[in-house]
């Protein structure tokens, strides 16, 4: 487990080095109120014993016997869970590593006594070759070893060199010692190495070197000027300089101020623009003139003042944008369109855009509204169209929207953009996983990682269960398949909540939000579960009008930022933020109307939009802000954008612009008084503004000239004439042929050869193809 410490406990973190304070300054972990869990999960009841025996053993000074039973829990008892405090839960091997940080100096003489000698070998390997994997070997098997913080060392200055900066703050912080335990046999509260013998003033100046790549002037300022006047005089190498590491962070941070900020590319290629589940985009625009529209099919009816029955239903679709390309599909069909157009992406015949259409497909009704109360039980709730774009390939979510699965109901699909003009590549259906026991089903579109696809799955029966399986992005095979929970039926109606939930990626791990009660946090090589949350569900479940109207909100998948993860289930009326590395919960915040989406964070806020708009204070989860109209027909409707220094807030008849800062009315948009368009789910590209209604999507462009767009989708990464770009591509054209050495031989190339500034689908690219290159070496061995 790996500790990104939000700014405030950073902050912290760097007083304390900076003053030489130790105690006050920490404080134990927040208890979490006892709860009755509405949910089972994977806990290793066997392990759980073992442990207080181990901290028995502890408390009577008993160390040896402590510390074999420690070691022996490690190497039996994998892949299961153990709670850490009510509510929160961590792997065994993780549990093994804190109670061992926890050790008292003498326990920790022990401990190392034993792992030394085994784990030096691989340390010493992976020092003097670079070798990622045997440093990880190390961390993984004896956390507390000797030579643990060198290896933590090494792996965040690895990191860095490739352009991670915040895998390599990760690592660094793990060097700094977590605050002791309270008693004697308790675990340390973050998984960090106890008592490096590392100079740690050289480790606060190379988290202060992350700071600044964060842009982050403010927190740059405050930070530097502690360091200088703890560390005034301190030498060493930094930043490729050797000198006064004062002065190295002050011409640093000045050369970043200085430095052109890289170009970003406005092409949204996922449910809410990134991976993290938000993105701010960099050019604002208006709304111009109705360019096209195109029809959708309605799911679900709902009547208000001023508009005709029938005529508009639950907003559903959210549509992706790749290069010329405009992308949107619902259960049976993928619809593509020439985004400056409208006209069919390659299809001569122009009523037709649809560029995949599953077995399922009722060919004769495309268009044609679909009640949710089909199949053999009722429904409640709406299904979400989402879908991803990486490599030039489209992924997504096909199949029935019931929340059962009967054979081959629902599936995932693979369809190549950039070189196939809507090929289908692969297929997976839910039905091949675990086909003995039957009944899974995906739930939203899959989130893709480098060659890796990752989805949320559900069953019902005999009990609802939420899973997270793993894909190979080329093959469509399984690797893994994760479970996470077991949730209890509802007794009180037949029906089925027909709703999809979604992944979000956040620094090297997946996040799940289940909507059952818990949110999960997964390592993505393995599917092993770093940590679970639960919290209490509402008690509004027993009454069928009211659950009904819990499952129109959404999509609400977690938002990731800044090591802090932001969460607003469903099942809940409450706003959390949880330590995205430990699940330890910061704050929680009720509101008095639902929360619809999860707009992003920025300037110190993270925006919530509802019937109303929020500004909420990331540090304390106060309401900063907010606007709203008591008339339902000004409530929110559809899902916003972060814009410059503004939010695009979406109402039935107008889009509002809005302030971040101070949730100022700037600008009203009339979509109905100028277009006769209603609100939707926004997408904003360079010269255009997509709006999804239940119905239709409507395209708008800005006033100036209709853009001249080539064929050609846009580049995956900025700078692609950069020296990197023909490796990348070599690199790639060998993944295609599956020709692992010499894709593995030209990532390294790519990775080597990446300026800063380089990104692919806003991570740095020297990073992304150094971790393709191991993907590449691993399926060549």
């Amino acid at each position: 487990m790996m500790l990104r410490f939000p700014p405030a406990l950073r902050s912290l973190c760097a007083v304390w080095l900076l003053i030489g304070l130790a105690g006050p300054l920490w404080a134990q972990a927040p208890r979490v109120k006892q709860l009755h869990e509405t949910l089972l999960l994977d806990i290793d009841n066997a392990a759980t014993k073992k442990f207080a025996t181990v901290q028995t053993h502890l408390r009577v000074g008993q160390l040896p016997e402590a510390i074999e039973l420690l070691r022996s829990i490690s190497d039996v008892h994998v892949g299961k869970l153990v709670a850490t405090t009510p509510g929160r839960y961590v792997n065994v091997q993780n549990y093994v590593q804190m109670l061992a940080a926890g050790l008292p100096p003498e326990g920790l003489r022990i401990y190392r006594q034993q792992l030394d000698p085994v784990l030096k070998p691989s340390f010493e390997t992976g020092r003097d070759t670079n070798d990622e994997t045997l440093l990880l070997k190390v961390l993984q098997q004896g956390y507390c070893c000797s030579f643990a913080d060198d290896a933590l060392l090494l792996l965040g200055d690895r990191a860095w060199d490739a352009g991670d900066v915040w895998r390599a703050r990760s690592y660094w912080e793990q060097i700094l010692p977590p605050p002791r335990p309270k008693a004697l046999g308790e675990p340390v509260v973050w998984l960090a190495y106890p008592d490096s013998d590392l100079d740690l003033g050289l480790i606060l100046a190379r988290l202060i070197l992350c700071t600044i790549q964060s842009g982050d002037r403010l927190e740059v300022q405050r930070e530097i000027a502690g360091f200088a006047e703890r560390y005034p005089n301190a030498e060493g190498h930094l930043a490729g300089r050797q000198g006064n590491l004062s002065k190295i962070l002050k011409d640093v941070a000045t050369e970043a101020e200085n430095r052109p900020v890289p170009v970003q590319t406005n092409v949204v290629e996922t449910f809410a623009g990134s991976p993290q589940r938000y993105h701010i985009d960099s050019q604002a625009a208006e709304l111009g003139s109705l360019r096209w529209q195109a029809s959708l099919r309605p799911f679900g009816e709902e009547q208000r003042r001023g508009f005709q029955p029938g005529s508009i239903g639950g907003l559903c679709y959210f549509p992706v944008v790749y290069g010329d390309l405009v992308l949107v599909n619902d259960d049976e069909h993928i619809y593509g369109y020439r985004l400056s157009t409208g006209q069919p992406a390659w299809s001569d015949d122009i009523t037709d855009a649809r560029i995949y259409i599953s077995e399922f497909s009722n060919r004769e009704n495309a268009n044609v509204p679909r009640p949710l109360g089909e199949g053999p039980v009722g429904n409640i709730g709406l299904p979400r169209f989402t879908m991803t774009v990486a490599d030039g390939r489209l992924y997504a979510r096909m199949g029935s929207v019931q929340p059962y699965s009967n054979e081959r109901s629902g599936l995932l699909v693979c369809i190549d953009l950039a070189h196939g003009e809507g090929k289908l590549v692969w297929e997976t259906f839910a039905s091949t996983i675990e086909p003995e026991a039957g009944g899974w089903n995906f739930e939203g579109s899959p989130l893709v990682v480098g060659s890796r696809v990752y989805v949320g799955m559900r069953r019902l029966n005999p009990q609802p269960q939420s899973n997270v399986a793993c894909f190979d992005s080329l093959t469509g095979k399984l690797i893994w398949n994760r479970k996470l929970c077991v949730g209890q039926t509802n007794p009180n109606f037949t029906e089925f909540d027909v709703n999809q939930h979604l992944l979000t990626w956040g620094e090297g791990t997946l996040y799940y939000t289940t909507h059952m009660g818990a949110v999960a946090a997964l390592d993505p090589r393995a599917g092993t579960i770093k940590w679970i949350v639960s919290y209490p569900r509402v008690e509004d479940t027993k009454l069928r009008h009211e659950f009904a109207a819990r499952l129109q909100r959404g999509p609400l998948p977690a938002v990731f930022a800044d090591g802090t993860l932001y969460v607003a289930p469903i099942d809940s009326d409450e706003l959390m933020a949880f330590d995205a590395e430990t699940g330890l919960l910061k704050w929680k915040r009720s509101f008095n109307s639902p929360i619809q989406a999860l707009l992003g964070v920025s300037k110190g806020m993270v925006f919530a939009s509802g019937a109303e708009l929020w500004g909420v204070a990331t540090d304390s989860g106060k309401v900063l802000w907010k606007i709203g109209d008591p008339d339902p027909e000004s409530h929110g409707f559809g899902r916003g954008l972060l814009v410059e220094d503004t939010i695009y807030w979406p109402t039935h008849e107008e889009i509002f612009v809005v302030d971040q800062t101070t949730g100022a009315i700037q600008q009203r948009m009339p979509l109905f008084a100028m277009h006769g368009q209603y609100g939707g789910n926004l997408l904003l590209t360079e010269h255009h503004l997509l709006v999804a209604q239940p119905n239709r999507l409507a395209v708008f462009t800005d006033h100036g000239p209709a853009p001249q767009r080539s064929k050609k989708p846009k580049p995956e990464y900025t700078r692609r004439k950069a020296p990197a770009a023909r490796a990348w591509t070599l690199a790639r054209e060998a993944v295609e042929a599956q020709d692992w050495g010499k894709a593995a031989d030209q990532f390294q190339a790519a990775s080597r050869l990446a300026r800063p500034g380089d990104e692919w689908m806003g991570r740095p690219l020297a990073a992304e193809a150094s971790d393709r290159e191991l993907d590449a070496r691993l399926r060549q061995a």
